[in-house]
Order: structure tokens, then sequence, then C-alpha cells
């Protein structure tokens, strides 16, 4: 299967121009209330389903897919976790997924994520230990889940280290729920939506801004695979 990145459709990016009729169409289908299926914080909110639509256009995915994995914390939209992985398992350049390797104890303790580069065969590999969440700040802030949690944490920041190093372009610069929980405040819950309990400026705001640096993005990505 080939999992190198696609091209969007540059009708697709131009959504907000003459294919903005398309994202209010699907924002009618998801923004319906009786739209059991669709997120809490998506149905009956036809702004926010034509504003994620045209970002999963960006992104080249389901809407739905995207309604069920984004986030807003800290003025930034971002990824799960898990998802993020799953995008880069099926659009990196490795040959097949991500692996994990975890060893040590105590503050030794760690994961190495790697994968063999589909090119030439090379194992890439990216590692986050306990010594180096503590030494961040990531360890010891309230609620982590670094303390509850440490061996899921350390497959989800050396997956996003390795990510970050050899194909940054898969996410387009977004980030993951965990990695913003660590550096900025901290995040409640809203639906299916994360947001923090700070003055800001509104989630459509936010998401139309992210959508702007995706499409500069895609538009730099695009012409160096030309």
């Amino acid at each position: 299967m080939d999992k190198q990145l696609q091209k969007v459709d540059p009708d697709a990016v131009a959504i907000f121009g003459h294919q903005a009729d398309k994202a209010l169409e699907w924002a009618d289908v998801y923004g319906d209330p009786g739209a059991t299926l669709v997120p809490d914080a998506f149905r009956g909110n036809r702004a926010n389903c034509a504003i994620i639509t045209q970002m999963a256009y960006v992104l080249n995915v389901l809407p739905l897919q995207l309604m069920q994995s984004v986030y807003e914390v800290h003025g930034k939209i971002g990824f799960d976790s898990k998802y993020a992985i799953g995008i880069a398992n099926q659009r990196g350049p490795f040959r097949g997924s991500i692996k994990y390797e975890i060893s040590g104890t105590g503050d030794a303790r760690k994961c190495e994520a790697w994968a063999l580069h589909q090119d030439d065969g090379e194992r890439c590999v990216a590692e986050c230990s306990i010594a180096i969440a503590k030494a961040e700040g990531w360890y010891n802030k309230s609620g982590s889940k670094w303390q509850t949690m440490p061996d899921v944490m350390l497959r989800y920041r050396s997956a996003m280290f390795l990510i970050r190093a050899y194909c940054p372009e898969v996410l387009l610069g977004l980030q993951t729920a965990d990695e913003i929980r660590d550096i900025g405040p901290e995040v409640r819950e809203m639906g299916d939506v994360r947001v923090v309990d700070e003055p800001s400026r509104s989630a459509a705001t936010i998401i139309v801004e992210t959508i702007g640096d995706l499409q500069t993005d895609q538009a730099t990505v695009t012409a160096a695979m030309r």
C-alpha cells in the first residue's frame, strides 16, 4: 500500500472560496441535531461542522474521523496522540508501523520508538525517558499522566519525537493533547473537545487561524514535492 503523503486537491484547500458550498452542505449533514454518531461538540453546531470539514479537506481525511480526534487547548487545535501516530503509520516514510522497546527502571526507564525507512531500510529511532520527563517538568505537573501511566506516555512521546524528526509533514505542524498539556495550562473536558479555563478567542477563530497555518504548510509541502 502506498503510504506516501497524499497531495491535497487545490480546490479543497480553497474551500472558503468557490468550494465553500461543499463545506456548508456537509455541515448541514454533520450538524443535524439527530446525527447521534457525531460528537456532542459538533452535533447541532453548523458553524463548527463547516470549519472542521474544511480542515479535514486540508488534511485529506474524513470529517467525521477528524471530529472524533481534535481538541482545543491553550489557543491551539491538535490531535489525539493515537490518531497522530495512526496518521504517521499510514502516511509516513516507514516500512510497516512504528515499533516500541521499553527498558530500564526508575528515572532510567525509557522507550525507543523505531521504524525502518522504506527508501533505504535505515532504522529510524527516537527515545524518551522518565528522566527527560522530569527534567522538562512534565512528570510533576498536576494531574500528570506520567505518574499514573508512565509506559503509555513514554510510547506516545517517543513516537512523536520520531514523527517530528522523520516526517513532520504528515501532521502539518499540529501538536497532540499530551504535548500541549505538558507545556501549557491545565485542560478540562467539554464533550469531545478539550479546552482551557482562560479568556481566549472563540473556537471558530482558533480553528480558522489553524486552517490558515495548515494551508501555508501544505503549499510548502506540495511545492517541495513537485
